[in-house]
Parts: C-alpha cells; sequence; structure tokens
C-alpha cells in the first residue's frame, strides 16, 4: 500500500472491539496512506458526550466490556482528537 495514495479510507466496527491503541495506530497507519484532502469514514457505534445514544448501544456496550475491560464505545469526541 503506498502512502498518500488513497481519496478514502472505510473502516467499520472495528474501534468498540478492540483496544483503545487500536484505534489510536488506526489513525496513525491511515494518515499515512491518504491523500491530501481525502476522507476517512468510520462507521460503528460511539458515545456523544460519554453517553451511548440509544439503550441498545448501552446494553452493546457492557456486553462488549464483560468479554474484555479493553474494548467498548468510544467517544465521538476522543475519536475527532486522535483523527
Amino acid at each position: 500500500l503506498k502512502d498518500e495514495s488513497y481519496d478514502f479510507v472505510i473502516c467499520t466496527n472495528l474501534c468498540h472491539i478492540s483496544p483503545i491503541e487500536c484505534t489510536d495506530k488506526m489513525f496513525e497507519g491511515i494518515s499515512k496512506k491518504l491523500k491530501s484532502n481525502s476522507f476517512f469514514f468510520i462507521y460503528g457505534p460511539f458515545t456523544v458526550d460519554f453517553k451511548p445514544t440509544t439503550q441498545s448501544n448501552a446494553d452493546f456496550d457492557l456486553y462488549l466490556k464483560g468479554l474484555n475491560s479493553s474494548y467498548g464505545l468510544r467517544d465521538i469526541s476522543y475519536l475527532e482528537e486522535v483523527g
């Protein structure tokens, strides 16, 4: 994969089912691959102001944390900061 060669990248359902370090590394890697003025789309459940947007997302977050304490919904503010 050549650096600075992609117009967009799409990531689905990764941030919440992996340790937060994976999210950090994802942004680090993607930033090298995207062209200037390109797009990085992330799909998945997130929190806003550290609150789930739906009850089903709150339940899902608890479920994920039960599987692995390093999993769970990430707050959109964190993604904006790291991104």
